[in-house]
């Protein structure tokens, strides 16, 4: 997995060029996914963005199986401006809440 902090930058950057369509949670509206196959491997990108900028990023990639169960990895960033408020623990939460349903 790329590193998280460069995945959220170059998000950043293709959400600005408008690259990237964003879906809307169904559980929380204000939650965002996006999901493309980098190498043929299917990612899930969850977002929480405020105007255009991204204030919270959770990735989701799969990693093979673990005893014939599907397991994934996970990475994760919040900018600078953003941290230290809980953005980055409430996104994954909702975003594995989004994943379970």
């Amino acid at each position: 997995m790329t590193d998280p902090s460069n995945a959220l930058q170059s998000f950043q950057q293709a959400l600005l060029r408008g690259e990237i369509q964003l879906r809307r949670g169904t559980l929380d509206p204000d939650l965002y996914l996006f999901v493309d196959e980098p190498d043929g491997e299917t990612r899930f990108t969850y977002v929480r963005v405020e105007g255009k900028t991204v204030t919270a990023f959770v990735e989701f990639a799969w990693c093979g199986q673990i005893e014939g169960k599907p397991c994934l990895t996970i990475g994760y960033a919040v900018p600078e401006s953003y941290r230290n408020q809980g953005r980055a623990k409430e996104a994954i939460s909702a975003a594995i809440a989004e994943m379970q349903h």
